[in-house]
């Protein structure tokens, strides 16, 4: 379902004058430009979500992350189904032990929320979100800085901008997004993670304007939880 061939355009960041309407900071000290309708022509989006709808309906978004293997669709249950139904089903509703990609119903399907979770298996062959794990080398997190989620009539660019072991809480449950100063602190967290199992972006500043979407898996041991964080840079306007 995704289109050939794919082209990926890492945003470039605005160095000079003021801010422009619709512009977010990116989590860093210098503010990226978002494309408009008016500003550029739109382009072809790399996803065929028509096919993949008529698939599954449940299927609203994928998730690219380079290097990582993790090329995925995106799944959240309707109303009618458990809301971790995708935990351990595929894209035909049949049981699958390493289940999908999903967000639950506590969040948007637009990517608007102050914090998006995306949550998928850490498996042993590799599959759906273990290779997270890679971003624990520090190495590979330098060098490794975007990933890209797609939804119908937009590419969203995120800066991966931490990477950290995290505690079993659940984030959406355990956190209301909707009072600044409650997401104040956990944007203060993601750049400052009080875990010795860290990687984390030095420039970054975040605000409680930007958009996080908070990647999650199983530690090794299963007892914890390993997070990648990202802040959107940038929302490229499509034709689907």
């Amino acid at each position: 379902y995704r289109k050939e061939p794919t082209e990926i355009n890492t945003p470039t960041v605005s160095t000079e004058g003021p801010v422009q309407d619709g512009s977010v900071s990116g989590g860093t000290t210098e503010p990226g430009v978002l494309p408009t309708e008016t500003d550029v022509p739109l382009g072809d989006n790399p996803i065929d979500f028509k096919g993949l709808q008529k698939l599954n309906g449940d299927i609203y978004a994928w998730i690219y992350i380079p290097k990582t293997g993790i090329d995925l669709p995106v799944f959240q249950a309707s109303a009618d189904k458990d809301d971790n139904y995708y935990m351990y089903r595929n894209a035909k509703g049949e049981y699958e032990f390493k289940g999908s990609i999903y967000s639950q119903r506590l969040n948007k399907k637009d990517f608007t929320d102050p914090v998006t979770v995306l949550y998928g298996h850490h498996m042993l062959d590799d599959s759906m979100f273990s290779n997270l794990h890679y971003f624990m080398d520090s190495k590979f997190f330098e060098e490794t800085e975007y990933f890209y989620i797609y939804v119908p009539g937009h590419i969203l660019t995120y800066r991966i901008v931490s990477a950290h072991e995290y505690d079993e809480r659940h984030i959406l449950n355990s956190f209301d997004f909707s009072k600044d100063e409650i997401f104040r602190d956990y944007l203060d967290y993601i750049l400052s993670p009080r875990t010795m199992v860290a990687n984390v972006r030095q420039d970054v500043v975040l605000t409680t304007d930007d958009r996080i979407v908070t990647l999650s898996t199983c530690t090794a041991g299963g007892n914890a939880r390993y997070l990648v964080q990202g802040v959107l840079i940038n929302d490229e306007l499509t034709t689907e």
